[in-house]
C-alpha cells in the first residue's frame, strides 16, 4: 500500500495567492494525500476561501485557531497529520504536480527520511534557487551542501519528512526562522538526505523592501543562533569543512553590517 502524505499549509491573511497555492497542491499526482490547512487567525477572506475548497475536496482538513504564529500553526498541523510522510508549503508558494510523487519515491528507493528538492524563485528577488542533482547525501555531505548553499537558506517547505522524525518533537515557537531551526533539529535525527534534481517547489519572493521588512534584533539573534549551531557541528564532527564555514561567517557579517 502506498504511504499517505500529509501536506501542512499554515496561513495568515493569505488571500492574494491562496487559491493558486491550493490549486497546485490539489493537482498532485501522488495518491493518497491529505491537505491540512491551519488558519492562524486570519482577518481577511482566507478562511472563507479554505472553507469553499474543503467543501468540494474531501482530502482537505481545515483547522482554525487564534493567531499564534507560523510555528504554532505548523505544530497544530503536525498534531492532526496522519500520513507516513509530511510536507510543508507556504500559502503563497506553489508545488509542481509531481512534487510529492518525486520526493516520496526518492525516500523509499534510497531508504532516507528526508528529501530535499530543487527550487525556482517567483518574483523579483535576487535570491538564488536551490539547484541539486539526484543524489544520496550522508550527514557530512549534507552539511557540506548547506555550507555551499548558505546556513540560513534552509527551511521546511522544499522538503519531505518521514513522520517518525517528529515523534516527541514540536517546532520551536520562535519569533522568526523557526523553520530553519527545526530543519537542523530534524537533520540531527537522520543519517543524511536525498536530493531531487527537478525543480518542483516554487518560492514566491518579492524584492525585499528594508522599509517594510527591517532587519531587527530578533533576526540578528536567529541568524546568530543558526551560525552557532552549525559552527559546533563542524568543529566537533567535520573540521575539514572549516573553510566553507568561514565563507558563511564572512557573508553573514557583511549582510548584517549592510543591514544595520
Amino acid at each position: 500500500m502506498k504511504p499517505l502524505v500529509s501536506v501542512i499549509i499554515p496561513l495568515y491573511n493569505a488571500e492574494k495567492y491562496l487559491r493558486e497555492c491550493l490549486d497546485s497542491v490539489l493537482a498532485q499526482t501522488w495518491d493518497p494525500l491529505e491537505v491540512i490547512l491551519v488558519d492562524d487567525g486570519s482577518t481577511d477572506s482566507s478562511f472563507g476561501i479554505c472553507r469553499k475548497y474543503a467543501e468540494r475536496d474531501t482530502r482537505i482538513r481545515l483547522i482554525r485557531q487564534d493567531n499564534q504564529g507560523a510555528a504554532a500553526a505548523r505544530n497544530t498541523g503536525l498534531a492532526a497529520a496522519q500520513g507516513e510522510f509530511v510536507g510543508f508549503i507556504d500559502s503563497d508558494d506553489l508545488a509542481s504536480p509531481g512534487m510529492f510523487e518525486i520526493m516520496v519515491t526518492r525516500c523509499l528507493k534510497e531508504n532516507k527520511a528526508i528529501a530535499w528538492c530543487s527550487t525556482e524563485i517567483i518574483g523579483e528577488s535576487r535570491d538564488a534557487p536551490a539547484v541539486f542533482a539526484d543524489e544520496v547525501l550522508d550527514r557530512r555531505s549534507t552539511y557540506e551542501r548547506i555550507l555551499k548553499y548558505g546556513i540560513n537558506n534552509v527551511g521546511m517547505c522544499d522538503k519531505l519528512f518521514a513522520r517518525h522524525l517528529f515523534d516527541g518533537y514540536r517546532l520551536p515557537e520562535l519569533v522568526i526562522n523557526e523553520d530553519i531551526a527545526a530543519f537542523y533539529d530534524l537533520l540531527d535525527r537522520t543519517d543524511g538526505v536525498v536530493t531531487c534534481g527537478e525543480a518542483v517547489y516554487y518560492h514566491r519572493k518579492p524584492m525585499r523592501d528594508p522599509a517594510k521588512s527591517p532587519f531587527t534584533a530578533e533576526k540578528a539573534r536567529a541568524i546568530g543562533q543558526n551560525l552557532k549551531r552549525v559552527r559546533a557541528v563542524i568543529a566537533g564532527e567535520y573540521p575539514e569543512l572549516q573553510p566553507l564555514l568561514k565563507d558563511n561567517e564572512e557573508r553573514i557579517a557583511y549582510f548584517m553590517a549592510a543591514a544595520y
